[in-house]
Parts: structure tokens; C-alpha cells; sequence
């Protein structure tokens, strides 16, 4: 017996669609994402994995938690992520002081994949930033910042 398909309002469809902020920044998000992958190819690394090292480096040796935080990413997935990137050796864990907690930091391999990603991220950033308008950008980077506090406090 099959059921009675619901009825959708077409109208109320659209307009989620068109004005969804999740729907609209996800969408914006893979297509860059696209964009960074393919110019990051040739280090083997993915954007994500590039972002992860970048921020690994920054702070130098940064637990989990904050890690989390700093890329707002739930710890479960970043796990997951680092797990890839250690057993590629490009980032390595350790506890300090026999602590239970484990802070992480790049390799030599990490630093030269970063190395070698610095110069094709520059390159697509900078081709982006003149494609889309610098200025436009400065303004966009503010909103992101915006968007995202006021989704972490909501």
C-alpha cells in the first residue's frame, strides 16, 4: 500500500532555498572548497587538510579542544581528520608533562606540504580576491565573522 505523497508548498520551497542562510553559505562554501582543492592538488593536500595545518603551525603546539574551536569543527570529525594527517606524517601528537591530553604540531613533512602549499593558495587567493573584488572581499570577510559568532552564540 502506498502512501499519499505530501503536499509541498512550491512557493515556501523557493524562498527557503533562495534565502536559506545555511543552503546559501554551504553552497558557497563547496564551491570554494572546489576551487582550493583543484589549485591544491599537487601537494596531495585537500583545502581542509591545508587549513588544518595552517592552524596546527600557527599556534605551534595546540590541543584538541582548541583546535576545535579555532576551525569550528565538532572534535569527533577533526579527529578523524588529524588521524589522516598523522598517519601521512604531517602532523604529530604528544602529552606533555604525561598528561592525559595530547597537544599537536606539525612534521618536517607537514611544514614542507604547508611549504609547498603556501604558494598555490597565494595564487588562487589573490585570483579570487581580483575576480570577486578586493573590497568586496574586506566587507565579506567581516560578515563571515559576524555570521559565524552569532551562530555560535545562538
Amino acid at each position: 500500500m502506498s502512501e499519499t505523497p505530501v503536499e509541498l508548498n512550491e512557493a515556501k520551497c523557493a524562498e527557503a532555498a533562495n534565502s536559506c542562510v545555511c543552503f546559501n553559505l554551504r553552497k558557497a562554501s563547496r564551491a570554494v572548497t572546489k576551487l582550493f582543492d583543484e589549485a591544491l592538488q599537487p601537494t596531495g593536500l585537500r583545502s581542509t587538510q591545508f587549513v588544518t595545518l595552517l592552524a596546527v603551525h600557527l599556534h605551534q603546539s595546540i590541543g584538541l579542544p582548541a583546535l576545535a574551536k579555532e576551525l569550528v569543527i565538532d572534535r569527533s570529525t577533526l579527529t578523524r581528520n588529524l588521524a589522516v594527517l598523522q598517519k601521512n606524517d604531517l602532523v604529530e601528537s604528544n602529552s606533555p608533562n604525561g598528561k592525559r591530553s595530547r597537544v599537536f604540531q606539525l612534521t618536517n613533512e607537514g611544514c614542507m606540504a604547508l611549504s609547498m602549499g603556501l604558494p598555490l593558495w597565494e595564487k588562487t587567493q589573490n585570483n579570487f580576491v581580483t575576480h570577486f573584488g578586493a573590497e568586496k572581499w574586506e566587507n565579506t570577510l567581516s560578515f563571515l565573522s559576524e555570521a559565524t559568532n552569532t551562530a555560535q552564540r545562538l
